[in-house]
């Protein structure tokens, strides 16, 4: 069984992503598995079972349905040219990589 569960959401327009994934966090909870919900849009109080953990990154929203993407103050967000390197370590794509052998990841390594 699965003791834990990294689960990210980006919600842009509104807030449906997040009640969706939030029903889906609490479920594995009362399962018993320790659940840690990243949210990327903008933050809303919504009710939760308190077991479950919530990180709140820099929200970014859709200005509008064209989705341009702009930050919490309205200023159009920054792109990243590049992975952001996680914490204390150095992101590779060696050939034994897991990322690698994934489909969508031989568009990273070149």
């Amino acid at each position: 069984m699965i003791s834990s569960v990294l689960f990210y959401v980006q919600y842009l327009l509104g807030i449906g992503h997040l009640q969706r994934s939030l029903r889906i966090a609490q479920a594995l909870v009362q399962e018993g598995v320790a659940v840690t919900l990243v949210c990327g849009g903008v933050p809303v109080a919504l009710p939760h079972d308190p077991s479950l953990r919530i990180v709140q990154l820099t929200p970014v929203r859709a200005l509008d349905a064209r989705f341009e993407l702009v930050e919490s103050m309205g200023r159009p967000a920054r792109r990243c040219s590049r992975p952001l390197p996680l914490p204390g370590r150095t992101p590779s794509l060696s050939r034994g990589s897991p990322l690698r052998a994934a489909p969508f990841a031989s568009s990273w390594s070149r």
